[in-house]
Protein backbone atom coordinates (compact mmCIF):
# COMPACT_ATOMS: atom_id res chain seq x y z
CA UNK A 1 0.00 0.00 0.00
CA UNK A 2 1.71 3.37 -1.00
CA UNK A 3 2.07 5.96 1.57
CA UNK A 4 -0.84 8.22 0.03
CA UNK A 5 -3.10 5.84 0.47
CA UNK A 6 -3.76 6.05 3.67
CA UNK A 7 -3.77 8.40 6.99
CA UNK A 8 -0.83 7.34 9.00
CA UNK A 9 2.95 7.04 8.27
CA UNK A 10 4.58 3.78 9.17
CA UNK A 11 8.26 3.76 10.22
CA UNK A 12 10.05 0.47 10.51
CA UNK A 13 12.75 0.61 12.82
CA UNK A 14 15.68 -1.80 14.79
CA UNK A 15 14.45 -2.90 18.39
CA UNK A 16 16.42 -1.10 20.37
CA UNK A 17 18.87 0.86 18.28
CA UNK A 18 16.84 3.49 16.63
CA UNK A 19 15.94 5.40 20.52
CA UNK A 20 18.70 8.04 19.97
CA UNK A 21 17.57 9.73 16.45
CA UNK A 22 14.04 8.73 16.91
CA UNK A 23 12.34 11.17 19.18
CA UNK A 24 14.19 14.03 17.37
CA UNK A 25 13.01 13.08 13.81
CA UNK A 26 9.69 12.20 15.05
CA UNK A 27 9.34 15.41 16.90
CA UNK A 28 10.51 17.63 13.94
CA UNK A 29 8.03 15.40 11.83
CA UNK A 30 5.28 16.39 13.90
CA UNK A 31 6.28 20.03 13.65
CA UNK A 32 5.52 19.90 10.25
CA UNK A 33 2.40 20.92 8.72
CA UNK A 34 -0.34 18.12 8.10
CA UNK A 35 2.06 15.71 9.67
CA UNK A 36 0.41 12.29 9.72
CA UNK A 37 0.85 9.85 12.54
CA UNK A 38 3.35 7.64 13.16
CA UNK A 39 2.86 3.92 13.54
CA UNK A 40 6.74 1.80 14.81
CA UNK A 41 7.02 -0.96 13.56
CA UNK A 42 9.70 -3.50 14.11
CA UNK A 43 11.57 -5.34 11.78
CA UNK A 44 14.46 -7.67 12.45
CA UNK A 45 17.78 -7.03 11.87
CA UNK A 46 18.58 -7.91 8.16
CA UNK A 47 14.78 -6.99 6.85
CA UNK A 48 14.13 -3.42 7.33
CA UNK A 49 14.87 -2.26 3.54
CA UNK A 50 12.36 -5.03 2.41
CA UNK A 51 9.51 -3.57 4.71
CA UNK A 52 9.45 -0.18 2.10
CA UNK A 53 9.98 -2.28 -0.80
CA UNK A 54 7.29 -4.42 -0.30
CA UNK A 55 4.95 -1.86 1.26
CA UNK A 56 4.45 -3.21 4.67
CA UNK A 57 6.76 0.34 5.78
CA UNK A 58 6.59 3.53 4.21
CA UNK A 59 10.50 4.58 5.65
CA UNK A 60 12.56 3.04 7.52
CA UNK A 61 15.95 3.96 9.51
CA UNK A 62 18.46 1.78 7.71
CA UNK A 63 22.31 1.26 8.70
CA UNK A 64 25.27 1.96 5.63
CA UNK A 65 26.91 0.21 4.75
CA UNK A 66 24.78 -2.81 6.15
CA UNK A 67 21.47 -2.57 5.13
CA UNK A 68 20.71 -2.87 1.12
CA UNK A 69 19.89 0.34 -0.53
CA UNK A 70 19.18 -0.63 -4.06
CA UNK A 71 16.05 0.68 -4.96
CA UNK A 72 15.36 3.09 -2.33
CA UNK A 73 15.56 6.75 -2.32
CA UNK A 74 17.46 7.49 0.69
CA UNK A 75 19.11 10.47 2.73
CA UNK A 76 21.96 10.56 5.67
CA UNK A 77 20.52 11.31 8.71
CA UNK A 78 23.88 10.72 10.94
CA UNK A 79 26.87 9.10 10.65
CA UNK A 80 28.26 7.42 13.78
CA UNK A 81 31.58 5.92 14.42
CA UNK A 82 32.15 1.81 15.07
CA UNK A 83 34.25 0.12 17.63
CA UNK A 84 35.50 -3.30 18.11
CA UNK A 85 35.04 -4.62 21.26
CA UNK A 86 38.07 -7.09 22.64
CA UNK A 87 38.70 -8.81 25.59
CA UNK A 88 41.58 -7.20 27.52
CA UNK A 89 44.00 -10.12 26.09
CA UNK A 90 43.43 -10.22 22.52
CA UNK A 91 46.35 -9.22 20.04
CA UNK A 92 44.67 -6.29 18.90
CA UNK A 93 43.32 -5.09 22.77
CA UNK A 94 46.25 -2.65 23.54
CA UNK A 95 45.23 -0.71 20.14
CA UNK A 96 43.35 3.03 20.09
CA UNK A 97 42.24 1.84 16.51
CA UNK A 98 41.82 -0.96 14.48
CA UNK A 99 40.80 -1.03 11.03
CA UNK A 100 38.50 -3.77 8.66
CA UNK A 101 41.85 -5.24 7.53
CA UNK A 102 42.74 -5.65 10.87
CA UNK A 103 39.74 -7.64 11.70
CA UNK A 104 39.63 -9.22 8.20
CA UNK A 105 40.74 -12.88 9.22
CA UNK A 106 38.92 -12.70 12.78
CA UNK A 107 35.59 -14.08 13.57
CA UNK A 108 32.91 -11.72 14.13
CA UNK A 109 29.48 -12.54 15.62
CA UNK A 110 25.87 -13.16 13.37
CA UNK A 111 22.73 -11.74 13.91
CA UNK A 112 20.53 -15.59 14.81
CA UNK A 113 19.69 -17.56 12.19
CA UNK A 114 21.41 -14.86 9.71
CA UNK A 115 22.93 -16.62 7.31
CA UNK A 116 25.57 -14.23 5.01
CA UNK A 117 26.42 -14.32 1.55
CA UNK A 118 30.42 -14.14 1.39
CA UNK A 119 30.84 -14.78 4.58
CA UNK A 120 33.23 -17.60 5.67
CA UNK A 121 29.87 -20.42 5.49
CA UNK A 122 29.34 -18.77 2.00
CA UNK A 123 32.17 -17.51 0.50
CA UNK A 124 31.48 -15.45 -2.43
CA UNK A 125 34.07 -15.96 -5.93
CA UNK A 126 36.32 -12.96 -5.79
CA UNK A 127 35.17 -10.42 -2.79
CA UNK A 128 38.01 -8.97 -0.98
CA UNK A 129 37.69 -9.71 2.89
CA UNK A 130 38.69 -5.87 3.57
CA UNK A 131 35.90 -4.87 1.98
CA UNK A 132 34.35 -2.10 4.08
CA UNK A 133 30.76 -3.28 2.41
CA UNK A 134 28.67 -6.19 4.50
CA UNK A 135 27.91 -8.89 2.34
CA UNK A 136 24.39 -9.25 1.47
CA UNK A 137 22.05 -12.19 2.90
CA UNK A 138 21.45 -15.35 1.29
CA UNK A 139 18.40 -16.76 0.10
Amino acid sequence: MAADQHTRLRLVIKPGGDANPLSGILAAHARRPGARQVDIVFGGATDRADHVRDGRADVALLYVPFDDMTGLDHETLLVEGRVAILPPDHRLASRTEVTLADLAQETLPRWKLEKVCGGPEHPTPGRDPRSPTRPKPCT
